[in-house]
This record gives structure tokens, sequence and C-alpha cells, in this order.
């Protein structure tokens, strides 16, 4: 289960099918593009792109709305296809993530992704 959550959502960032949109979007150049998709990246030294970069692949991929506020019935139901179960750690540490705060929406999409790849790293 630990690489579940991770691999959904590195594999929908590297899959690209929208790519070109955030991109533009926010000016990425390619190394941000991949400091945030392998990880790489902290909050500590992220740029605004990055952030904003990472916020619009989330909502692209409607793992949050237009407010910032993860959605966790989607991502869940992305996690539960094929008939498995969702763990009671998962679930609890998807929770905890999206009480995360941050300066602006850009922000808190960071902080929430670093929180969910951490998660999913830890189990």
């Amino acid at each position: 289960m630990r690489t579940d959550l991770t691999l959904i959502l590195l594999l929908s960032f590297l899959s690209g099918i929208l790519a070109l949109d955030c991109e533009y979007a926010f000016r990425t150049r390619v190394q941000e593009k991949w400091d945030v998709e392998s990880g790489k990246i902290s909050h500590s030294n992220a740029t605004d792109r990055h952030k904003c970069y990472t916020w619009c692949k989330l909502n692209e991929f409607d793992f949050v709305d237009s407010f910032g506020e993860l959605r966790l019935d989607n991502i869940k139901a992305v996690l539960v296809k094929g008939g498995k179960k969702l763990s009671d750690e998962l679930d609890r540490a998807l929770d905890k993530c999206s009480q995360i705060e941050g300066a602006n929406d850009c922000d808190r999409a960071f902080l929430m992704y670093v929180c969910i790849v951490g998660a999913g790293r830890e189990r």
C-alpha cells in the first residue's frame, strides 16, 4: 500500500498528458518539473513556480479543487480501483494531509503533495 499512492501521483505527473498546459501556465522549466515530480525539492527551497506547477497538476487530475482543497474522494477512488481496500493508516494519513494550511493555494497544494508522497513512502 505504501507505494500505491506515491506511484499514482508520480505516474500521473510523469504521464505528461496535461504537462504542457501547466508548464506553459506557470513558465515551469524542465528541471523544475522534474524536481517536483521526483520529490527532490523541499518546501524550504521550492519556488512559486514549483508550488504552482504542483497545484496545477493536482487540479488537472482533480486531486484538488480550484480553492486548493484536497479532494480525498477522488484520490481514494483511484486508490481503491480494482477492488483494493484503503488501509486505515493510509486513510488517516490522507485526512491529515488534507488539513495542512499554506500561505496560498499553490503553497498549500505543494505542502499537501509533499505530505502525501511522504506518507506513501513511510508505508
